[in-house]
């Protein structure tokens, strides 16, 4: 076992007397080893931590797509209920378990990329390359 002292200092502008410099130590000792490497590891892979990643972009796509042909409607038409369908379908198919806001939240984040991917698309100065599905420039561009 370890032994470490942690010393703290109080410092006291009115000098209460005692020491005359206003100023206490207290020693506490701690006896608590570091932790080591193998706990830290067993702790670690105990948590479940979920990533999005571009299976998730390409299921939750796939799901609203559904969505959509089932219902005639659009995705802003979508109710509260849907988007928990969704979410259970989407974290069953994953293994993984994001709530609704982050399915919500990413789905913005697509409609972002998307509008700023049409823009560059149809500037004069780039060109889209269909097979590769890259917008193509010019170096100097």
């Amino acid at each position: 076992m370890i032994d470490q002292q942690l010393v703290m200092r109080f410092e006291d502008g009115d000098d209460h007397g005692g020491g005359g410099c206003g100023e206490e130590e207290a020693v506490v000792k701690t006896t608590r080893p570091p932790v080591s490497r193998r706990s830290l590891r067993k702790i670690l892979s105990r948590l479940h931590v979920d990533v999005w990643t571009a299976q998730h972009d390409a299921k939750l796509l796939d799901l609203l797509l559904l969505r959509r042909t089932r219902g005639g409607g659009g995705v802003g038409d979508l109710t509260a209920d849907d988007w928990s369908a969704i979410r259970a379908e989407l974290n069953a198919a994953a293994g993984s378990a994001f709530p609704v806001e982050d399915l919500q939240r990413r789905l913005a984040e697509l409609r972002r990329e998307f509008d700023a991917v049409s823009r560059i698309k149809d500037h004069p100065r780039f060109t889209y390359d269909a097979r590769r599905r890259v917008v193509v420039a010019k170096e100097a561009e």
